[in-house]
């Protein structure tokens, strides 16, 4: 990655978090990215994305908010954003929670999970994980054939929060969404995101 690319996308992560609450541990948060070996080297800045929202989506109002800040985010990164019959990839979004026992044993995470949860004041333990993901796949392939050519896979994960001061659902989706963004089209095996550093 370029050092300007690079550069622009760090301010962009500390203008974006300026807002959000410090009880979000980031040590904590974890990111993988998958990428079609085909695709190497094309989704980067200066491709034209759209993001996709759904249209079913439980909560339309976070989503819109998920939408705006993914927008600025890869603008001041590089990407045009623009409509869905001008774009070369589709980015959609996904979030939820999930028990840690459950998540850590589809796969390698288990240690990484599962090791010193934090404890409340009556001695239990976190047991969930949040999570987030982000998925490209090739528009012009979409539109002329309707195929679901898959590009590239991000996904974030977080465990530790601070119990006795929770951060609300949207920061934490915020968090995650950033640190996957962060790492957009590349292939990269699980490691620890810290906004104030940006990508590794």
């Amino acid at each position: 990655m370029r050092w300007s690319s690079r550069l622009t996308s760090s301010i962009a992560i500390l203008l974006l978090l300026g807002s959000l609450a410090c009880a979000v541990s980031t040590r904590a948060i974890i990111v993988r990215g998958f990428l079609d070996g085909a695709y190497k080297s094309r989704l980067v800045p200066g491709v034209k994305v759209h993001i996709v929202v759904n249209p079913d989506a439980k909560a339309p109002t976070l989503d819109a908010e998920l939408k705006d800040r993914a927008t600025e985010y890869l603008q001041n990164s590089g990407y045009e954003i623009v409509p869905s019959a001008e774009a070369e990839y589709f980015i959609f979004f996904g979030f939820g929670t999930a028990p840690v026992d459950s998540a850590a044993k589809t796969d390698d995470l288990a240690p990484l999970m599962m090791k010193d949860l934090p404890e409340d004041e009556h001695g239990y333990s976190m047991r969930y994980i949040h999570f987030f993901s982000a998925t490209a796949i090739d528009a012009r392939e979409y539109r002329d054939n309707r195929n679901l050519s898959y590009v590239w896979y991000g996904e974030s994960r977080l465990r530790d929060v601070n119990i006795k001061n929770p951060p609300q659902p949207e920061e934490l989706v915020n968090l995650l969404m950033l640190a996957v963004l962060d790492t957009i089209g590349q292939e990269h095996g699980w490691f620890k995101w810290n906004e104030d550093e940006g990508n590794r």
